[in-house]
């Protein structure tokens, strides 16, 4: 369970902190994950998500099931707040991971040149 300490307006020093308790839960991703996966990387590539085929993406993060985990509030039929994942380049060379795809990883950061 994860506590949140907030004030409703940060220039009322009269407020009291309100508590929020939610309870995030982690599951393998599974195909009922597959539209927020692809919005999650639609937002994670923004500039880029013309370029990069996330669609095909997306649908390689959730064919693999494992390794990979999702993290929700609602349960396993959910939509995911995160989710994370390995894809083995060398090995998923599929047209998802030209080298567009690659250039742009090494840019985002996601993966180390």
């Amino acid at each position: 369970m994860h506590r949140c300490c907030y004030r409703t307006d940060p220039t009322d020093s009269s407020l009291k902190p309100s508590l929020v308790n939610v309870d995030f839960d982690f599951f393998d991703i599974c195909s009922v994950d597959f539209i927020a996966i692809k919005r999650m990387l639609a937002q994670l590539f923004q500039s880029d998500s013309e370029l990069v085929k996330i669609h095909e993406l997306a649908d390689l993060v959730v064919s693999q099931n494992l390794p990979g985990t999702t993290v929700k509030t609602d349960g396993v039929e959910g939509d995911p707040y995160a989710f994370l994942t390995i894809i083995n380049l060398n090995v998923n060379q599929v047209s998802a991971f030209d080298s567009h795809m690659g250039n742009v990883l090494k840019r985002s950061r996601i993966i180390l040149p």
